[in-house]
C-alpha cells in the first residue's frame, strides 16, 4: 500500500526545485565533471546498487532501467544538482512482462537489471553514455544495436579502465557484467545476500575507505551486518 504523507521538515520539501536527469548530465561532459566530484559518484554508485538489490525482484524497477529514469534535484540558486541523492522515475502503467525460462536460457545475461546497473556504474564513473562508445562490430550491419550491444561495449570499456578504476569498484562492475560466471553454482542462495557480497559491499568499501562515508551515513545502517557476522541481509 502506498500513501502520501506531508513533509514535516522544511528541508524535506521539494517544491520550487528543478530536476535534471542523469541522461542530460552525462550528455554534457563539462557539466558532469563540475556537478559530480569523485565522492559524489561513489555515493551515487552505492545508492544505485542498494536500489537494485532491494527493488529488482519486485515491480519497482524495470529490467531495462537506465540513465533516462534517474533524476536529481537542483534547488533554486544552486548551480548543480545534488548527484548524491538520485530519484527514480517509476512507471506502473506498463507492467513488466514475464520472461519465459526457455528464452532466458539463450539470453546474453540472466539478470538484465544487474546488467543495467553495471552499465550505469561505468557511465557515472567515466562520465560517458555507453551508446556513444558502440563500435560497428557491436551492431547489426554496423548500424542497429542488438541485445548484446551494451554488454560487449561495457566489457570493452571495463578492460580499458584496468589500472585506472579502483579495484573494488572494478570488481563490482565486473560482477554486474559477468553475473552468470560470478554466480556459478550459487543459484539457490539468497539473491540479496549474493548481490550484497559481490556488488554492494565492494562499492561500500570504496566509499568508506576513500571518503570516510559509511553506509549508515547514507541511511543504510542496520540493513547488513559486518562482514565478520556473515549473515547477509537482516
Amino acid at each position: 500500500m502506498l500513501w502520501q504523507q506531508r513533509a514535516k521538515r522544511p528541508d524535506s520539501q521539494i517544491r520550487h526545485q528543478l530536476d535534471a536527469s542523469l541522461m542530460s548530465l552525462l550528455g554534457d561532459a563539462e557539466c558532469w565533471k563540475e556537478s559530480s566530484k569523485p565522492r559524489d559518484r561513489s555515493i551515487l554508485a552505492v545508492r544505485l546498487a542498494h536500489a537494485v538489490m532491494h527493488c529488482s525482484e519486485g515491480p519497482w524497477l524495470r529490467t531495462d532501467f537506465d540513465k533516462k529514469q534517474i533524476f536529481f534535484f537542483r534547488e533554486h540558486g544552486a548551480q548543480h544538482p545534488d548527484v548524491g541523492r538520485p530519484l527514480f522515475a517509476l512507471d506502473f502503467t506498463h507492467p513488466q512482462t514475464t520472461v519465459d525460462e526457455d528464452d532466458n536460457l539463450f539470453s546474453v545475461h540472466s539478470n538484465p537489471t544487474i546488467l543495467s546497473l553495471g552499465i550505469l556504474l561505468l557511465e557515472i564513473n567515466d562520465g560517458i553514455k555507453i551508446e556513444d562508445h558502440w563500435a560497428p562490430e557491436d551492431l547489426i550491419d554496423g548500424l542497429i544495436p542488438n541485445e548484446s550491444t551494451n554488454l560487449t561495449t561495457a566489457l570493452r570499456l571495463l578492460k580499458k579502465l584496468d589500472g585506472k578504476l579502483v579495484i573494488r569498484s572494478q570488481k563490482a562492475v565486473r560482477a554486474c557484467l559477468e553475473w552468470d560466471r560470478f554466480n556459478d553454482g550459487r543459484e539457490d542462495e539468497d539473491f540479496v545476500k549474493r548481490m550484497y557480497e559481490l556488488i554492494v559491499e565492494p562499492l561500500e568499501d570504496v566509499l568508506q575507505h576513500s571518503w570516510d562515508v559509511t553506509p549508515g551515513q547514507l541511511g543504510f545502517d542496520g540493513i547488513h551486518t559486518s562482514r565478520e557476522a556473515g549473515s547477509g541481509a537482516t
